[in-house]
């Protein structure tokens, strides 16, 4: 036996719209904050990506003939991209968290957040004024 059986027709018609906009409202909440993170997070990044392209693109194009090649080189130019993507990753992950709601975005988003918030935080130390 079905609920609306019990209930007159206009009350469930009544409730179903109570919860559709209680709903619209949670979504709407979970849209603005996520798309304030993503905003600030790709302004906060903004900087921070293009030293790190440059310093990929300068360390990679230095050859040994040119003074600046190094045995190193390789793996320096594998950790300014890694840092890039997490960059580029993590607001957009976290919008999706924030939209979403699930353990799994919410772990996404922190693990790549975390090495991204430590490069842009040396890199700001580093620029000079």
């Amino acid at each position: 036996m079905s609920q609306a059986m019990y209930e007159p027709h206009d009350q469930h018609q009544l409730n179903s719209g109570a919860r559709a906009s209680a709903v619209a409202r949670v979504k709407r909440r979970n849209t603005l904050w996520a798309v304030l993170t993503a905003v600030v997070g790709y302004g906060l990044f903004a900087v921070p990506m293009i030293v790190l392209v440059f310093l990929a693109m300068f360390n990679s194009a230095s050859g040994p003939g040119l003074g600046g090649g190094h045995e190193g080189a390789g793996f320096f130019v594998f950790l300014c991209v890694a840092g890039i993507l997490c960059m580029v990753a993590s607001p957009a992950l976290m919008a999706l968290a924030f939209i979403f709601r699930k353990l799994g975005l919410w772990i996404a988003a922190i693990c790549t957040a975390a090495p991204a918030l430590v490069v842009a935080v040396m890199i700001y130390i580093k620029l000079p004024a």
